[in-house]
C-alpha cells in the first residue's frame, strides 16, 4: 500500500498503510513494547517476540521512504528498540531467539523446533520456518541509527558485528 501510495499519490492508500501497520503495532506488549510475531491465531508465536521483529521494521522503514509519513519510522523505531531492550542477553553477549512480549523474559525452547533456539543464530541458513531474523535485526538497526544517530542502535549495529564476527562458521570451525 506505501509503494502504491509513493507512485499515485491516494491518500487512501496511505491510511490503509498506515492502519495495517498500526493493526501489528497496536498488539504489542503494554508494558515491554514489544511486537508479537503473530497476532491472531494464539499459536506459540503470539505470545513472544523474536528477531522477525527486524523484519517487520525494515518493512516499515521502506514504507517510510516510500511515503515520507514518520509513523512508520516511529514504529520501527519503537519496536526494535523494545527487542533491542528486552533480547540482550549480558550474559552471553547474544541475542535470545524469544523474548515474553508480556514480560520481556527469555522463552528458553524445551527442544529444537518451529521457533527460534535460546539464542538468535546470525549464521542460521534456515530462517524459517524458525523465525530466526537476526541479521534483519542488524538491518534495521543500521537504518535506525542513520536516521536517528541514538546510540542504542549503534551499540547494536556493533554487537551484531562481534556476533557475527565471533560466531563464524571459519572461526568457530563448524
Amino acid at each position: 500500500m506505501a509503494w502504491l501510495y509513493g507512485k499515485t499519490g491516494d491518500a487512501d492508500l496511505l491510511d490503509m498503510a498506515l492502519r495495517i501497520a498500526g493493526y501489528s503495532y497496536g498488539h504489542r506488549g503494554a508494558s515491554t513494547g514489544l511486537v508479537v510475531n503473530e497476532p491472531d491465531m494464539g499459536r506459540w508465536d503470539s505470545k513472544v517476540s523474536t528477531s522477525e521483529a527486524g523484519v517487520w521494521a525494515q518493512s516499515l522503514l521502506r514504507a517510510g521512504e516510500y511515503t515520507a509519513a514518520g509513523a512508520f519510522v516511529e514504529m520501527a523505531r519503537g519496536a526494535t528498540r523494545s527487542y533491542l531492550e528486552h533480547a540482550y542477553d549480558s550474559t552471553s553477549g547474544c541475542y535470545f531467539g524469544q523474548v515474553a512480549v508480556n514480560d520481556g523474559a527469555p522463552v528458553a525452547p524445551e527442544k529444537a523446533g518451529y521457533w527460534p533456539r535460546l539464542h538468535t543464530d546470525v549464521w542460521n541458513t534456515d530462517q524459517w520456518p524458525t523465525h530466526d531474523y537476526p541479521m534483519a535485526v542488524a538491518e534495521a538497526c543500521l537504518s535506525l541509527y542513520r536516521l536517528t544517530r541514538e546510540q542504542p542502535f549503534l551499540d547494536a549495529v556493533q554487537r551484531w558485528a562481534r556476533i557475527a564476527t565471533e560466531s563464524s562458521p571459519g572461526r568457530t570451525r563448524l
